[in-house]
């Protein structure tokens, strides 16, 4: 069942953002059908849980940007070079060494490149913290709002923080990327 289970991680890709949110409202929110599972089973009067505010747009980022980390490390580590992992074992390295030594300096730019990706589609989110949100406020939506109030001027300022904070952690995650890079070697196999 491995390429059934590769398919089903890889889902969140073939769904569109907002659908993905109005699929975990209808199935975890207030009336949602798991919560009135949970309420019947147990005979609660109140809900079991809220589905809302900053945990709900976690559990909805969560799912959907997961994918990105998922489909580079599970690529990073198909293109390894085991030997080196085999050599590290023969010379008698822990488990948590050959990790730390062997295996995450081979996989951090798919980390770093999936930690972008997921930066950059989670501060330009609007479907969740704007259905799931509540009244926690998020920047993306706070934008909308003062721009479709006519505060122009409030909407501009926000824009560049939210811009200044997107560069600052370019910046941050190109600072670690040029610190742990490393050459990969790749070994050819004669036949």
């Amino acid at each position: 069942f491995r390429r059934l289970l590769h398919i089903l991680l890889l889902s969140p890709f073939m769904v569109p953002g907002v659908i993905i949110v109005i699929a975990f409202i209808q199935i975890y929110g207030e009336s949602g059908m798991l919560t009135k599972l949970i309420q019947a089973l147990f005979g609660m009067q109140k809900l079991p849980y809220r589905f809302g505010n900053l945990g709900g747009i976690i559990v909805v980022h969560a799912y959907t940007q997961y994918v990105y980390f998922y489909l580079n490390v599970s690529i990073a580590l198909k293109y390894m070079d085991y030997a080196s992992i085999e050599a590290a074992r023969g010379l008698g390295a822990s488990k948590l060494h050959i990790f730390k030594t062997v295996v995450l300096p081979f996989i951090l730019p798919a980390l770093l490149s999936s930690a972008i990706v997921t930066f950059i589609s989670g501060i330009a989110s609007f479907s969740a913290p704007n259905l799931i949100g509540g009244r926690y406020k998020v920047l993306s939506t706070q934008i909308m709002i003062s721009k479709s109030n006519n505060y122009l001027n409030l909407a501009s300022m926000q824009v560049v923080i939210l811009m200044m904070m997107g560069i600052a952690v370019m910046f941050l995650i190109r600072h670690f990327e040029l610190k742990y890079s490393q050459e990969a070697s790749v070994r050819s196999v004669t036949i």
